[in-house]
């Protein structure tokens, strides 16, 4: 096994938590290492007082998660060491959901146009525990080794995952605010870390 990152050293460390058969391919030597990213890309349509960004057929939902049924894929387990939270919008007059379409922007200046995101939590539930909750501003500080990017937030104690947990990822939306109907709003959760992957 060739040098780890830290969030993969994190991940080694906790093989022993995971199901029966991975450790088994663990043991012996039929698993890979590798740098993951986990993400739900959502429209913001509805300015209810709690939004749930995963369903049970975002399969089928959204073409653009690599999130499937409220969980990661079979036969793999993630150790999340960085969330990032983006924020973006296109015109109204857009039918079409094309993410190249989507103009990203520091979260501020996109909170500016729209009172949601300028006041809303975010909330990711593993296994029905809360592992992380912070107001979505908070996502606009840049922290040192989180690739370049200012949207990052490094947790402190990194957070396992494995294919067997459901997860949760919500917005905690204050009561009485509205989306408009200038421009259609989305967002972007990504879990960041190290990948465990049954070869």
């Amino acid at each position: 096994m060739g040098l780890l990152t830290r969030a993969q050293e994190f991940l080694r460390l906790k093989v022993g938590e995971l199901s029966p058969a991975m450790q088994e391919d663990f043991a012996n030597g039929n698993i890979n290492f590798s740098d993951s990213v986990y993400y739900k890309r959502y429209e913001v349509t509805s300015a209810a007082g709690l939004l749930d960004l995963l369903y049970n057929d975002d399969a089928i939902k959204d073409g653009f998660t690599n999130i499937s049924k409220q969980k990661i894929k079979q036969g793999c387990a993630i150790m999340i060491d960085r969330i990032t939270f983006r924020a973006g919008y296109v015109d109204s007059t857009e039918t079409t959901a094309n993410p190249a379409n989507v103009v990203y922007l520091p979260i501020s200046q996109v909170a500016a146009t729209n009172a949601i995101l300028a006041n809303c939590e975010l909330e990711i539930d593993v296994a029905q525990l809360n592992i992380f909750q912070s107001p979505v501003n908070s996502f606009n500080q840049e922290s040192v080794g989180i690739n370049g990017e200012k949207d990052g937030i490094i947790l402190t104690a990194p957070k396992l995952i494995t294919d067997a947990q459901e997860m949760q990822f919500r917005l905690h939306v204050p009561q009485g605010l509205s989306v408009g109907n200038d421009k259609r709003y989305f967002v972007e959760v990504a879990l960041r870390g190290a990948e465990l992957r049954v070869k």
